[in-house]
């Protein structure tokens, strides 16, 4: 079809009145027609020509994987001396009245102000000078009650639910008196600052006049204002600096421009258009890494990049960004746009990203690979042009790490997703309807003000509806019945933290929708309904502490990848099985838990045998349910060998089985034997009088941690020093040990040495424990030694050293 041709739909549809579903369809194509002619205005005002550039191959090679593993952990260029300055403010105690001094990094946006923010913050002599420190994310306002909640949750490691001011200051202002703290507030903005700023300072002890809060911020009145000590502007990279980083990510491999002085050349010219942006120079030399180091293909970029000017200032920077935008493939755009749906500062999660970039079909197959697998690739590469940030704050589970986008580059996804994916901000005098029909993804943000659903309007277009608070907010009513009726074409809902109790019949209805959920919800059932969802992958139901019982028709859900029921450890869970049928799911991935169901009622653990796919964590409780050793032995758990982390659990009751029991839990126990690679072991509750004989013969090389708790009946310990990488041992609630001396040897007491690489141990509730012997050269790396409640324990078994620290309680 040609630009500008004119024509209508409606001759196309016949007339009578059985054309309806005609009519519709002349309907949407109408629509269409004008979508196009919007392109085309766009077009021309953009003055966009076919071909008018190379076209990089969507199967352009991009950096090897090990090179991009954590690319972020770079040095960081040109920085050292603004560091060692700011550390210098941070710990000198300058004269004058004792308060928290505010230390200010600002310039303009681009420049690493929240990179550098970061490189102080993790410097040896800031962790050593501050006890405390707290990282606060500013970006999507200065709302002084959320930041003094996040404050309180820094501080403590649990989530605040406090809302009233006056409290929430008086309960920081306890906690944060008793050290020097280092408060960082990144990207602080004037809006609403004046108001809430005098009010931040009343919830600060001046502790000494030693505790410091560091700010970033684009503004240098922000700066100069609330700024107490010498306000720092911060300058753009050297051109040399600049370079390095550019050259960085462009070729990986060290030493390659040396031999090729022309693009050594070229590569000095791009440098200088990213006008001392770090950000710039390395998502332009990301974006390089992908296609062939060529002269023709950098000559390319470098004509690409001619018209950008080079006055410094955050528009053109903004037009780099979205230049190596441009420069991404297909699949990579769809990809990075979607991520406008979050707020600026979001900490990301790469495994839900990915899960939900499957949902939307924005990963293309390769062979036999796993989706999740090729995601993950995808992240890597904008991750590698940082398009994505590690966040890096030092005091994160590395097993779960979290990650960022960067302001700038929030700003270019909001650009090139406008209409597409819609952050709506609830309030009062601003209705649900407020929506562009246009939108495909649309987030619901609300704060203190309930959410309800009267009156939303039919967007049949919409392929994501996710709801985003601070906190578990109820509904002012229950989700409407109709509600998913307007919504047929949903791939992906999020209801997490919404405070939803009842999910109503008319999920059902959304036939295409792949991810679901419910996270952090008090839901205790859901609708049979939810088995009619054919194509779902994900069922996200974590933190879900009343849920009772799954549809009896989950095991229709063939498509299911992703079943999350990350429960209390505690066994507080009221999940009482897993329904019937559960081994036809073999396309499943994630399966958190797997309550074992009884002979008469539920599934039982045989089911599992065909879960061949099932990796990560495999929480397996109510084993004392497993009729049989044949039973337990079909689950087949030691072949499933991507399983990381494994928890075994009985819960039977603190009376303890009888002898016959045992004898019989004996046998079911010595054939749920663990895979070899497995690197988290924990078992809870099993009443029998001896361990497993895997864990006496078996040689599990790569177990990290390893917990045994409540296993009453224990009356001696397996040789746990032969395991060669063990970090962590936590041994409690064993009512029957007296003496640890078995647990030592080698099989059959060779002189190896034993425990090499314990760091941990932890022995709790063992009210028999009398002796503990230890040899000399045994755990070399032990750093910490935890005991509580034993009593008759008189002794430690060697003086540790004065690195190891010791606590009784």
């Amino acid at each position: 079809m040609r630009s500008g041709a004119r024509w209508d739909a409606r001759q196309f549809v016949p007339l009578d009145d059985g054309a309806r579903g005609l009519g519709r369809v002349a309907k949407e194509i109408v629509e269409i027609r004008d979508r196009y002619e919007e392109i085309c205005k766009d077009r021309q005002q953009l003055q966009l020509q076919p071909d008018e550039a190379p076209r990089r191959s969507l199967a352009a090679e991009a950096p090897p994987t090990a090179a991009m593993i954590r690319p972020d952990r770079f040095r960081i260029l040109g920085r050292d001396r603004d560091r060692d300055n700011i550390v210098d403010l941070l710990l000198r105690r300058p004269a004058g009245p004792a308060r928290p001094h505010v230390v200010p990094i600002y310039g303009m946006a681009g420049l690493g102000k929240t990179a550098l923010a970061k490189y102080v913050y993790n410097d040896v002599r800031v962790t050593q000078g501050f006890k405390n420190r707290i990282w606060i994310c500013t970006t999507r306002g200065f709302d002084v009650v959320k930041i003094t909640r996040e404050i309180l949750q820094s501080l403590t490691g649990n989530v605040c639910h406090l809302s009233n001011l006056t409290t929430l200051q008086s309960c920081a202002k306890g906690l944060l008196a008793r050290e020097p703290f280092l408060l960082v507030l990144d990207d602080v903005k004037d809006d609403g600052l004046h108001q809430h700023w005098e009010a931040l300072q009343n919830s600060l002890p001046a502790v000494d006049g030693r505790s410091r809060v560091l700010m970033t911020t684009r503004s240098e009145r922000v700066a100069q204002e609330r700024g107490t000590l010498q306000p720092g502007r911060l300058n753009g990279l050297s051109e040399q600096d600049c370079l390095a980083l550019f050259q960085q990510r462009a070729c990986p491999e060290e030493g390659f421009l040396d031999q090729s002085p022309e693009l050594s050349e070229i590569s000095l010219d791009i440098a200088r258009k990213c006008q001392g942006s770090p950000l710039a120079a390395i998502s332009l030399g990301g974006a390089l890494s992908r296609g062939r180091a060529d002269e023709a293909e950098w000559r390319s970029m470098l004509e690409e990049t001619a018209a950008f000017s080079q006055d410094g200032n955050q528009l053109d920077v903004l037009r780099v960004l979205n230049h190596s935008y441009e420069l991404l493939p297909p699949h990579l755009k769809k990809c990075f746009a979607f991520c406008a749906l979050f707020p600026p500062g979001h900490q990301f999660d790469r495994d839900e990203l990915v899960k939900l970039w499957i949902a939307q079909g924005y990963i293309v197959r390769m062979g036999n690979r796993r989706l999740e697998a090729i995601g993950n690739r995808y992240f890597d590469e904008l991750l590698w042009m940082s398009f994505f940030q590690a966040s890096d704050l030092g005091d994160q589970n590395p097993e779960c790490p979290k990650y960022e986008m960067p302001d700038l580059l929030h700003e270019v996804s909001q650009a090139v997703s406008k209409h597409e994916c819609v952050r709506s901000v609830l309030s009062q005098d601003k209705p649900l309807g407020d929506v562009p029909m246009r939108a495909r993804h649309l987030a619901l943000c609300y704060h203190k003000e309930p959410v309800t659903f009267a009156g939303f309007p039919e967007h049949k277009r919409l392929r994501t509806l996710a709801l985003q608070g601070e906190s578990r907010i109820a509904m002012a009513q229950p989700l409407p019945g109709d509600l998913f009726a307007k919504l047929t074409h949903l791939r992906v809902l999020d209801l997490g933290n919404t405070g939803i109790d009842v999910l109503p019949d008319s999920i059902g209805e959304l036939v295409l929708l792949r991810y679901l959920s419910l996270y952090n919800s008090p839901i205790e059932r859901l609708p049979e309904s939810v088995a009619d969802l054919r194509n779902l992958q994900t069922l996200e139901l974590g933190e879900c502490y009343n849920l009772v019982k799954l549809p009896e028709g989950t095991s229709n859900l063939i498509n299911l990848r992703h079943l999350c029921l990350h429960l209390d450890q505690q066994g507080a869970s009221g999940l009482v099985s897993m329904p019937p049928g559960m081994g036809k799911l073999t396309s499943l991935q994630t399966l958190s838990r797997f309550a074992v169901g009884t002979r008469w009622e539920g599934c039982g653990i045989s089911e599992m045998k065909n879960l061949t796919n099932l990796r990560g964590e495999l929480w397996i409780s109510k084993l004392e349910n497993v009729a049989s050793p044949t039973e337990a032995t079909e689950a087949n758990l030691k072949d499933k060998r991507y399983i990381q982390s494994l928890t075994l659990q009985w819960s039977t009751g603190s009376a303890g089985p009888s002898t016959q029991e045992q004898a019989g839990g004996q046998n079911v126990i010595d054939c749920l034997q663990p895979p070899s690679s497995i690197q988290h072991l924990s078992m809870d509750g099993y009443g029998g009088a001896t361990p497993p004989s895997w864990m006496v013969g078996g040689s599990f090389a790569k177990l990290v941690s390893l917990r045994i708790s409540n296993c009453t009946g224990w009356e001696s310990l397996p040789p746990l020093g032969r395991l060669p990488a063990l970090k962590e041992l936590c041994i409690e609630g064993l009512h029957s040990i007296t003496s640890m001396d078995p647990m030592f040897p080698g099989a059959g007491g060779g002189e190896e040495q034993r425990f090499p690489c314990l760091e941990m141990i932890r022995l709790s509730d063992l009210p028999w424990l009398e002796r503990w012997t230890l040899a000399k050269d045994d755990m070399p790396c032990l750093s910490k030694i935890q005991i509580g409640r034993c009593p008759r324990l008189a002794n430690l078994p060697v003086s540790p050293p004065s690195a190891v620290q010791v606590t009784v309680e």
